[in-house]
């Protein structure tokens, strides 16, 4: 009964843990709209994209040193958005594998 318990609290845990990533997400992504006019793409993304453009290195630095404890935070931002990782899985784009050479779905 108790592990049951403790099972039930973790799911729920876990899934309100992922409904306020997703709110401070769309937060994120209604910010990078009003600012830049992409939907869809976070701050973070963007600070990547500039750098990848050759704007400007500086804000994705900045960025980077804030979320210090998630490495790469704004190129895995970038990604994330490109590669449609935020969908639900069966969302997702199919995309070619580079390592094994076949279609795969996230």
């Amino acid at each position: 009964m108790k592990q049951k318990l403790r099972d039930l609290l973790k799911r729920l845990k876990r899934g309100i843990l992922r409904r306020v990533m997703a709110v401070l997400i769309a937060l994120d992504n209604l910010v990078a709209a009003a600012i830049w006019g992409y939907p869809g793409l976070t701050i973070s993304a963007q600070m990547y994209r500039w750098e990848l453009q050759g704007k400007r290195t500086w804000p994705r630095k900045l960025v980077d040193r804030i979320f210090w404890f998630d490495p790469d935070h704004c190129r895995m931002s970038y990604e994330n958005e490109v590669n449609g990782l935020r969908l639900p899985r069966d969302m997702r784009p199919i995309f070619e594998c580079l390592e094994c050479s076949q279609d795969v779905a996230l």
